[in-house]
């Protein structure tokens, strides 16, 4: 009997470790990211350690803002994209911007900084002001010549918020299955991707009540 307790603490404790809850929180993107993952301490914190590095690493390439991306020097010094990580994301957001004939664009940057979304000096704009913008927005002022991306006007200028975040959850999730993990959540500030499931049971999303 003694040995069959023993073995069932043992089981017990295994499953235990098996069922280890890792949390790490980090600020990017200009929002929280945190990502869970179930399993084995020693696997588990490995993995979201990695998975938050390549959301990061992504974070700096694709910010528009940031002047070690290559987004900003095209932006402000009208240099073409050549980076085929960020040229693939293009090429999927104007197809996205075609198919849906324009509702989806991601040349609005000098419409975000005119209601303050960079600044964080949020304001209504006027009408004339938001005409004299209009002229350097429309995805259709961008074009692939060469392997680079190009623009037809010096004043367009690209904004990749509205696509890179959900890239960035992919990668990570990418990153968590190469460390063998295989039960997670990543909640990028509303933008929540769940992989398997958190025990036996399905993970469970939520939207807050504003109020």
């Amino acid at each position: 009997m003694a040995v069959v307790f023993a073995g069932l603490l043992g089981i017990r404790s295994y499953n235990g470790r098996r069922f280890h809850v890792e949390k790490e929180t980090r600020f990017m993107m200009d929002t929280y990211v945190t990502m869970y993952a179930v399993g084995l301490k020693e696997i588990t914190s490995k993995a979201i350690s990695l998975a938050l590095d390549r959301m990061q690493e992504i974070d700096t390439k694709f910010n528009s803002l940031s002047p070690k991306s290559p987004i900003y020097a095209f932006n402000n010094s009208g240099i073409p994209i050549s980076d085929p990580e960020i040229l693939n994301l293009l090429q999927i957001a104007l197809s996205v911007s075609q198919k849906s004939e324009g509702a989806f664009d991601i040349t609005v940057a000098s419409l975000a900084e005119l209601w303050g979304f960079y600044s964080k000096s949020y304001r209504i704009p006027g009408a004339q002001e938001i005409n004299d913008c209009l002229g350097a927005v429309g995805f259709r002022h961008l074009s692939f010549n060469n392997g680079k991306l190009e623009k037809d006007n010096p004043a367009v200028r690209i904004d990749l918020g509205g696509i890179a975040k959900g890239y960035a959850l992919t990668e990570a999730v990418k990153v968590l299955k190469a460390q063998k993990v295989s039960s997670a959540l990543l909640d990028a500030g509303g933008d929540v991707y769940a992989l398997g499931k958190k025990g036996r049971h399905s993970w469970k999303v939520g939207i807050k009540d504003p109020r």
